[in-house]
């Protein structure tokens, strides 16, 4: 197994990983705001890959050095098994599937019990009648918890 490097802490975004719209996600503003606000105080290789389109071998390659994993919950996400010990794991959920008529459904139990990470479960504010999408305040506790994650990582011997 590899390590986290020590620097550049290489963040991998699962872009585009399913070809249902509400879960096709790009994580732009994400990428944007933590180079914009934590730029400054981490050494960052912010990676954003279309896994679906890599081999399995190459999704290994791709995560097994990294600082931390964001990605939507679902296929995608259980590369995360292959994080290298004391990473972290930021899996997005839509709040409601399917236009908010089904519960979500999660990998819950495999991505929770992978103990040598740590997993993290962030709804995904959508745009939808009646509801704006992300606020600032979404974006701002996803910029912090990144901040909280690679401060413990930066840290680990």
């Amino acid at each position: 197994f590899k390590q986290i490097s020590k620097g550049p802490y290489k963040i991998v975004f699962n872009v585009h990983s399913s070809t249902t719209a509400y879960r096709n996600v790009h994580f732009n503003e994400h990428m944007r705001l933590l180079k914009e606000r934590l730029g400054y105080k981490y050494d960052m290789d912010l990676r954003a890959e279309t896994m679906s389109k890599m081999s399995l071998y190459e999704q290994v390659d791709l995560v097994s050095g990294a600082a931390v994993m964001v990605t939507m919950c679902g296929g995608g996400a259980v590369t995360a098994m292959f994080l290298p010990k004391g990473a972290s794991l930021l899996a997005f959920f839509n709040e409601k599937e399917t236009g908010g008529d089904t519960m979500p459904r999660l990998d819950w139990d495999l991505l929770n019990n992978l103990s040598y990470l740590r997993t993290h479960w962030l709804p995904r504010p959508q745009a939808f009648p009646g509801h704006e999408g992300p606020r600032e305040a979404d974006y701002e506790a996803f910029v912090s918890l990144i901040d909280h994650e690679l401060d413990i990582i930066s840290h680990t011997d």
